[in-house]
């Protein structure tokens, strides 16, 4: 039979479209994989600058513009395993979960660092698969072990912050399991794979066997923007000055960072008011006011001013030492060292003015002196009270005059206002 008969022919070119069509469903297959590798390190990207910079307002844009360049190379890629959905919510998970673990407050450059890492280590790991996927070959442990030896120095470098305590484990499996199947060999078999869940029921004389998807083993339903749900975005989350997680529970959680409190009772504008001052709660960390004379011929000043905001919320990241959990406020303390002169007396005068509360009468003002302490509470019309004690003697020459102010009321009423201490030594 000549070398070249019909037969041998057709059969060869049957053999060469089948290989032609195989090698180009390995290169799409490997294109999916690393775009959903850039579009898990682009949004991550997005979440490193809102960690750097404290600025959340960019995030959108930021995020918009990452999932129009993974939609572009998706569909470049051509048609082969890997649902562009499936990949897209999958990357998105693979954000809220790394952020949400990598969270303090902010701005910080350290999660800065280290949420650009993780994105890194996804589109490393994932950059290996598509190589491999790429080339008909199973996935080198040489390609992975470079990329996770890059996050490590990595997250070193970035120093001590919150990173879910197994950071590694964290991205891979968040970020490049849930992306890709590999068979017993290390080849890839699928792009971004929805799990199924076999149940089986049986009576005396069927069984009936249902394949369904469980939305949960794709999302996770344990990150703030995937809570109890696929979908479920808890309250707060991303907004200013708060801490929004998902529990144990799969239940959101929401919180107050440091002095940021919610007084409007609004996760959806985050921890909206700023205490002023800061870090004056108790009678050992005080802020200082002054100069001031007991020569002041008994003309009243104002001595120091304030905000003392209240909410329902806990404080923590940082907590706030000296808060009250009762009033849901912490009191604000101010030293002041008055000069003395031996032709002058040492008094005590002072009004609280409490300004813009509808709860007027929910204040108190103490004064400690090395003698003596005083206190008054607001007028519940006027919001002001006044300790006055007049002819000397109040408090030593060189000693330090101790002001409180204070919240009585319970987080029931729950506020923020203005105050102003006026008096004379």
């Amino acid at each position: 039979m000549p070398s070249n008969s019909p037969v041998r022919l057709a059969v060869a070119a049957i053999v060469l479209l089948i290989a032609t069509a195989s090698a180009r469903a390995d290169k799409c297959t490997g294109a999916k994989l690393k775009a959903v590798g850039k579009k898990e390190s682009g949004l991550l990207g997005c979440q490193a600058k809102v960690a750097k910079t404290g600025d959340s307002s960019g995030l959108s844009a930021c995020e918009q513009k990452v999932s129009g360049k993974f939609s572009a190379a998706f569909v470049k890629a051509g048609s082969c395993v890997g649902d562009q959905t499936e990949c897209e919510d999958l990357a998105d998970s693979c954000e809220s979960s790394v952020a949400g673990a990598f969270i303090d407050t902010l701005p910080i450059k350290c999660e800065g660092a280290k949420r650009k890492a993780a994105g890194k280590l996804a589109s490393g790991e994932l950059g290996c698969y598509a190589k491999a996927a790429a080339k008909t070959l199973p996935v080198g442990s040489t390609c992975i072990t470079k990329a996770t030896g890059k996050f490590s120095a990595a997250m070193t470098k970035a120093g001590a912050c919150p990173d879910g305590g197994s950071p590694q484990a964290l991205v891979e499996d968040h970020c490049v399991q849930p992306a890709v199947t590999t068979d017993s060999g290390g080849m890839v078999t699928d792009v971004c794979p929805t799990t199924p869940i076999t149940t089986t029921t049986t009576t005396e004389t069927t069984s009936t066997t249902t394949t369904t998807t469980d939305p949960c083993q794709v999302c996770g339903c344990s990150t703030p923007t995937n809570c109890g749900a696929c979908g479920n975005v808890c309250p707060g989350y991303q907004q200013p000055n708060d801490n929004v997680t998902c529990d144990a529970m799969q239940t959101c959680t929401f919180s107050c960072q440091g002095e940021n409190y919610d007084v409007d009772g609004n996760p959806g504008d985050g921890c909206e008011v700023a205490d002023s001052p800061q870090g004056n709660h108790t009678g050992s960390t005080p802020a200082s006011a002054g100069p001031f004379s007991d020569c002041d011929g008994g003309m009243s000043v104002t001595l120091f001013s304030g905000t003392l905001p209240s909410d329902q919320r806990v404080h923590e990241n940082p907590a706030v030492v000296g808060f009250d959990p009762i009033s849901g406020s912490a009191p604000d303390w101010v030293s002041i060292t008055p000069t003395t002169s031996v032709f002058c007396q040492s008094d005590i005068v002072a009004t609280l003015n409490v300004m813009g509360s509808a709860f007027p009468g929910c204040y108190k003002l103490t004064v400690i002196t090395d003698k003596v302490m005083y206190s008054c509470q607001t007028d519940v019309m006027s919001g002001s009270c006044t300790i006055n004690h007049t002819g000397g003697g109040q408090f030593s020459d060189g000693t330090s005059v101790l002001f409180e102010i204070s919240k009585t009321c319970s987080t029931a009423q729950t506020e923020s206002v203005g105050y102003d201490v006026v008096g004379h030594f």
